[in-house]
């Protein structure tokens, strides 16, 4: 799931089990962008909900994203990978934007 959290966006995950579960590859594609790019590898820990904080979400090919953002889940192990794919549509207003850009920049 993946929702807008002030001027980032939370995705969030759960898993049943994570017996022979190697990793997880958080991936990232914006409307100007043709495939999913990798922006976060969670190693398994055994605590089975994780959760991932986007706050690069305004920086893309062309500058600030504008429209519906997909991500997907990559589970990995010994076996063939399981996607899930998930998208938040709309925009961070502009406000948000600018607080985004101005945290950004002491981080």
């Amino acid at each position: 799931m993946a929702t807008y959290d002030g001027s980032a966006v939370r995705v969030e995950w759960e898993v049943n089990t994570e017996t022979d579960v190697t990793g997880f590859d958080l991936s990232r594609k914006s409307p100007d962008e043709t495939d999913f790019r990798v922006i976060s590898r969670v190693v398994p820990t055994g605590q089975l909900r994780y959760s991932f904080a986007d706050t690069c979400l305004y920086r893309s090919h062309s500058g600030l994203l504008q429209g519906p953002v997909a991500y997907r889940l990559t589970v990995r192990g010994p076996g063939p990978d399981q996607a899930y794919t998930t998208t938040v549509a709309g925009t961070v207003s502009t406000l948000e934007r600018s607080w985004g850009t101005i945290k950004s920049m002491f981080r």
